[in-house]
């Protein structure tokens, strides 16, 4: 499952969609992941489990729809319908933490012979051979904890087997997530250790170069005031070409990277698809769920790319301070002057989101003032609701039905696919 995400982020380019090179990847994929495949599906599948299938994974699986994962125990029985959310929700942790391994530590044998020689110490005298005894029970003891290490690094090689993709599972962790930096950005490398490390981030998105290099100067302005601040910043938008021009643009502060970009909104996509389901299930209000509204938000600024319609979040390490349409931000960074005592005082953070707050008083910012937004369902939900309301000004939307084909615009020949490895600096 997880040398599935691999192959997508290697293989996929809008040149190779051909019968030929399907075909080829197909055969690399299987025997790189160590799947089983059928040559000839018609002679090999029984017709009772195409029944099967279309009797149970229908519509959630549709001809020109998304793909979706089902995830069976160990006994072949469904304990997960559709774990594509999941597996893009929680894949790349989860990878991470397969990466890590298990801290195992030092032995415990001198820790376990230490306790048992305090133990016997009234009786020592009186058994000859007690030393022996003592290391004997220790080395079997040890034996026993690193069978059990290894046992677990099995499991963990293989989190499939270990029926981790299951509804429950899914419905476990929503219980305990909050509305954080890590929900929304868990990607890459460079965020996490930015959040680790408590930076102030900006996250920007939309579809201008020219924003982000005109939010990149005011920041970096800021910085010559403040430079204790270190603030970070991250293009995020699923503009794949004003991805990869930052990419090339060396003397540009802000990261940008196009796969990154595509897995930030295909995982945010995830987070408001399974979201939905858990409040759903339990019972809850969408308008009322905070992760819901503030995912939705996210999503509406982003999914009109025929209307520039730029975006930024401010994050303090684990704290998202503020987001909100591009012009409202940038308005912010402009009149860093009125402001900048105070983010001597308080904190750049607190100082931006006091000011933020300030303006929305303002009629720059007035309710009615906001560029046009627009929220995607795929066809094969469940959910789609009859009316939504606008997520900035509480009005109804109007709902549309949109066929869209993304075949060979998802990466432009001319963005190229690529990944840039230099060091993090501080």
């Amino acid at each position: 499952m997880f040398n599935c995400m691999y192959f997508g982020f290697r293989y996929y380019s809008s040149t190779l969609w051909d019968i030929k090179h399907m075909k080829e990847q197909y055969k690399s994929f299987v025997n790189e992941s160590g799947l089983l495949s059928v040559r000839n599906v018609q002679k090999s599948v029984a017709p009772r489990f195409v029944r099967f299938v279309k009797e149970n994974f229908f519509p959630d699986f549709q001809i020109g729809g998304e793909p979706i994962i089902v995830s069976p125990d160990h006994n072949g029985r469904m304990v997960h319908r559709n774990a594509m959310h999941m597996v893009l929700m929680r894949g790349l942790d989860i990878c991470v933490r397969m990466s890590d391994g298990i801290k195992i530590g030092d032995s415990v044998i001198p820790l376990l012979q230490k306790v048992l020689t305090e133990r016997v110490s009234t009786v020592r005298d009186l058994i000859p051979d007690i030393d022996r005894k003592i290391s004997e029970v220790a080395n079997k003891v040890d034996g026993i904890i690193n069978d059990w290490f290894r046992d677990i690094e099995e499991q963990i090689q293989n989190p499939v087997d270990s029926n981790i993709f299951t509804s429950k599972k899914e419905k476990d962790l929503w219980k305990i997530d909050t509305w954080c930096t890590k929900l929304v950005a868990e990607l890459g490398y460079r965020i996490p250790k930015w959040v680790e490390k408590n930076r102030c981030i900006f996250l920007i998105g939309g579809h201008d170069i020219q924003y982000v290099k005109t939010f990149e100067s005011k920041v970096m302005l800021q910085n010559q005031f403040n430079p204790q601040s270190k603030i970070k910043m991250s293009y995020v938008g699923s503009n794949m070409k004003v991805a990869s021009m930052i990419a090339e643009d060396k003397d540009c502060k802000v990261i940008g990277d196009p796969v990154p970009s595509w897995f930030f909104w295909a995982r945010l996509q995830s987070i408001f698809m399974s979201r939905i389901k858990f409040v759903e299930e339990t019972h809850g209000d969408e308008e009322c769920d905070e992760i819901l509204r503030r995912v939705k938000k996210l999503l509406a600024y982003e999914a009109n790319d025929l209307v520039v319609n730029d975006w930024a979040m401010l994050c303090k390490g684990n704290k998202i301070v503020v987001c909100d349409q591009g012009d409202k931000m940038l308005k912010v960074m402009i009149e860093y002057e009125k402001w900048k005592e105070n983010a001597t005082a308080k904190g750049f953070d607190q100082a931006f989101k006091d000011y933020h707050d300030e303006m929305l008083h303002s009629t720059f910012t007035s309710l009615h003032h906001h560029h046009r937004c627009a929220l995607k369902y795929p066809c094969n939900f469940e959910s789609v609701p009859e009316d939504v309301k606008c997520l900035e000004c509480c009005h109804g939307m109007q709902k549309f039905v949109t066929f869209k084909c993304c075949h060979g615009s998802a990466y432009d020949d001319e963005a190229g696919l690529y990944c840039h490895d230099d060091e993090d600096s501080d």
